[in-house]
Parts: C-alpha cells; sequence; structure tokens
C-alpha cells in the first residue's frame, strides 16, 4: 500500500472517530437556554463534519502531490524548496486535524474540568504550535524559490506595505485578549475559557507565536507571489496561483481562529447565536479555500510530473 493510500485510510479512521464523538456529543445546558432545535443541531454537526473530511483530505492529497512532486525534481535547484512546503502542508494539515479531535473530545467531555482545562490548553497549543511550523517550512520554501530569481524585485517598500496589515492587525490581536475577561476563568461551567494559562504565558507561547506565524505567512505569499511573476516556467505561473490564494485563505482561517478566541465567552455570547454560527462557518470555509485551492494547485503539480 502507497503513503498516498495510508493516509487516506489514517484520515478515514480518525474522521470515524471524530464524527462519531461530534454526533454523541450531549447539548450543553448553555446550548439548551438558545432553544436550538434537535434537528438543526444535527444538521450543523453534520455540515461541520463533511467539510472537515474535505478540508483533512484535500490537505493529505496537497502534501501528497507536492512530496511526490519534490521527489522528482530532488536534484534541481527547486527541490528543495519543493520538499520544504511539502513539509510545511504536512505539518499544517496534521496540526489541524489534531486540534479538530481533542476538540471534540473536549466538547465531549465539557463537565469534567480535569479534561476540559488541559483539553482546552492543548487545542489552543495545536492551533498555534503547528501553524508556526508549517509556515515556517513554506516560508523557507518559498524563500529559497525567490532566491533562485537572477533579479531581487522585493525591497523594503513593499515590505512595509506587505507586512504593515499584519502588524496593525497584531496589535488588535493582543488588545482583544487582554480585554477578554474569560482568557483564564469560565464564564459558565459548561463553558470553557479561552486559554486557562497566566498573561505571562499567553503572551510568551500564545501572543508571539501567532504573531510570527502570521508574519512567516505573508512573507510567503510575497515571495511565491514575485517567483510567479518572474520565472521563465509557464506552468508555474498557473499553479502558483492557487498556491498563493490558498495560503492566504489558510492565513485568514488562523486569523477568525485567533479573533474568536480572544473574544472570549460572554463576549461571543452577546453576538446572538446566527452570528456565532455564521463566523463558525466563514472559519471553516476559509480552510476549505485554502487547502482545497493548495490541493488544485498540487494536481497540477502532477501533470508537471507526467509531462
Amino acid at each position: 500500500m502507497t503513503h498516498t493510500r495510508i493516509s487516506y485510510v489514517v484520515i478515514g479512521m480518525i474522521w470515524t472517530f471524530f464524527a462519531y464523538t461530534m454526533f454523541t456529543t450531549e447539548p450543553t445546558a448553555s446550548t439548551n437556554k438558545l432553544n436550538i432545535s434537535p434537528y438543526v443541531i444535527v444538521a450543523l454537526r453534520a455540515s461541520i463534519a463533511l467539510l472537515y473530511l474535505l478540508i483533512w483530505s484535500a490537505g493529505i492529497f496537497a502534501w501528497c502531490r507536492a512530496r511526490e512532486y519534490a521527489q522528482t525534481i530532488a536534484h534541481t535547484s527547486e527541490g528543495p524548496a519543493f520538499h520544504a512546503i511539502a513539509n510545511g502542508l504536512l505539518v499544517l494539515i496534521s496540526g489541524l486535524v489534531a486540534a479538530n479531535v481533542v476538540g471534540v473530545v473536549r466538547s465531549f467531555n465539557i463537565s469534567n474540568p480535569d479534561i476540559v482545562m488541559p483539553a482546552t490548553i492543548v487545542v489552543n497549543y495545536l492551533y498555534v504550535l503547528f501553524p508556526l511550523a508549517g509556515f515556517a517550512f513554506i516560508y523557507a520554501g518559498t524563500q529559497r524559490l525567490y532566491q533562485l530569481l537572477p533579479k531581487k524585485i522585493l525591497h523594503m517598500p513593499q515590505y512595509v506595505v506587505g507586512l504593515f496589515p499584519v502588524a496593525l492587525l497584531s496589535v488588535v490581536y493582543g488588545l482583544l485578549i487582554f480585554t477578554n475577561p474569560n482568557r483564564q476563568i469560565p464564564s459558565a461551567y459548561d463553558i470553557p475559557a479561552s486559554f486557562y494559562l497566566s498573561d505571562v504565558l499567553i503572551v510568551a507561547t500564545i501572543l508571539i507565536p501567532v504573531i510570527i506565524g502570521w508574519f512567516l505567512g505573508v512573507l510567503s505569499v510575497m515571495y511565491i507571489t514575485a517567483y510567479r511573476k518572474n520565472t521563465s516556467n509557464h506552468v508555474y505561473k498557473t499553479v502558483f496561483v492557487k498556491f498563493v490564494y490558498g495560503i492566504i485563505s489558510i492565513i485568514a482561517s488562523s486569523v477568525v481562529l485567533q479573533v474568536l478566541l480572544s473574544l472570549g465567552s460572554s463576549r461571543l455570547s452577546g453576538v446572538g447565536i446566527v452570528v456565532i454560527i455564521f463566523l463558525v462557518f466563514f472559519f471553516i470555509g476559509l480552510q476549505f479555500a485554502g487547502y482545497g485551492l493548495v490541493a488544485f494547485g498540487a494536481k497540477q503539480l502532477k501533470q508537471i510530473k507526467k509531462n
């Protein structure tokens, strides 16, 4: 059995556990207060489970195709760059799968604080450290591709324009975290706190790594865009359009997730259930678009391999 088939089998087994745990989780008292129909809850859970199956599959597909292509050009100057990008995709999708599974286990045991507190901490670190590592790999790969260009077209003004929005967003993110009254203390027994960490640990192990990951992701987009516009390989020009928009969507999903976590349960509950559902599906939709676009780009890499 090939690595690709093994990967899909493993994802299928993990998803079966994920979906079963999700559907057997009892609605909490806080959820019941919202007067949501049981049929609506089932429909929402089914939609989320199906979307994550598609996202995980797209992520694994993208990794497998990028890895296969990197192996075929291993002895070229571009080989190490694609190998790093493939590793980054694997780290990103692995972290997402792990965070989803731990998150659903936490929901299943929401009334048990001995499980909820450590599970919340683990989920947060999965959503922080895996994207940081994944974007670091992708950054290393895209920077290597950029270095292959005969002429460097990115200069200080371009870096300022590209990175200033990230710096501004980072300030807003920090303000949201430290005005969150539920970052350490739950707002209800069945609604976990955002972090369960001291402010020092939040800054050192959540805030700073998240911001670094965003910067690396945006730099990756800048490098791969510059490479796409200036490479003589016309096929790469098409492939990297999808990679660029896919990575942008993955970064955007990270931003939306961290904003939701930084808001805290009390502020989220104030916006209403319709807005919360919209934000959740918007977040999942960004992930779906991101990994889907990267998967389509990786599929075209397979076509280059055949040619």
